[in-house]
């Protein structure tokens, strides 16, 4: 009989369970368990788990150096990082229109002066040649170019020398298309792109400094027979002429209208 009354406990104590675990599972899986939402008051959840939410920061605040609708001019002094023949540097004038404070263009002009480099006068002198001449002032040599570029702005900050002295600066890129003219007045074809900085002393004064790369389409010069007659372009045959690029650095200074 003790026995048999164990075995109705442990059978009792067995379905009672199985009716929990039953209703474990109906309520686990129940619908409006489910869709049941619980929410916290902002100030009772962590710091770190909520996001801020604000407006877009300004890039530049209290420009000092407005330029939209105004017109710059420039006049630089650039020195060519690879000529093998002429002047090394060139006078540069340069006239520009801000339609923005991002995007401008520009109307550029550089000066080839008629003078030679080192290795140019030593060449035209017959040294290292064996009695033969190489004068390149008898090639159809480049006279001055002319650019069109675009230029676009991306970055303009300040700088504090000190208290008194807050200086403001801008980085640029420009590129465009124009023509190489010759000293006899033939048109070459040509391209440049560059990067430069611009430092503002105050509204209407400041100093620039440029780095570009500009190519055409002309004679190549080391191509040449130099040593007896003056040649001209139109003389010239296709593999007397081919793309010639130059590296221009400049510095200048900036006139704000």
């Amino acid at each position: 009989m003790f026995f048999y009354n164990n075995f109705l406990t442990l059978r009792f104590f067995h379905r009672i369970y199985k009716i929990k675990i039953f209703l474990f599972y109906m309520i686990l899986f129940s619908p409006s368990v489910q869709a049941f939402k619980i929410y916290f008051p902002d100030e009772e959840l962590a710091t770190e788990s909520v996001l801020p939410n604000v407006d877009i920061p300004g890039m530049v605040l209290n420009r000092n150096i407005n330029l939209r609708w105004k017109v710059e001019l420039n006049v630089s002094l650039g020195i060519s990082l690879d000529e093998p023949f002429y002047f090394k540097f060139y006078p540069k004038g340069q006239i520009a229109l801000n339609i923005t404070e991002f995007h401008a263009v520009s109307l550029s002009g550089v000066s080839y002066l008629p003078f030679l480099s080192s290795a140019g006068r030593a060449l035209k002198k017959g040294e290292g040649l064996g009695g033969k001449v190489f004068d390149v002032t008898k090639a159809p040599s480049p006279s001055m170019n002319v650019f069109l570029n675009y230029r676009y702005t991306p970055f303009y900050g300040k700088i504090s020398l000190s208290k008194a002295i807050n200086l403001n600066l801008s980085i640029y890129t420009f590129s465009g298309l124009g023509f190489i003219v010759s000293k006899n007045n033939d048109r070459f074809p040509a391209f440049n792109i560059g990067i430069g900085q611009k430092i503002y002393i105050n509204k209407w004064l400041g100093i620039k400094g440029d780095l570009s790369f500009y190519g055409y389409y002309g004679p190549a010069i080391a191509l040449l027979d130099l040593s007896s007659k003056e040649l001209k372009y139109g003389e010239l045959e296709g593999r007397q002429k081919r793309l010639n690029y130059n590296i221009l650095s400049e510095i200048g200074l900036i006139f704000i209208l």
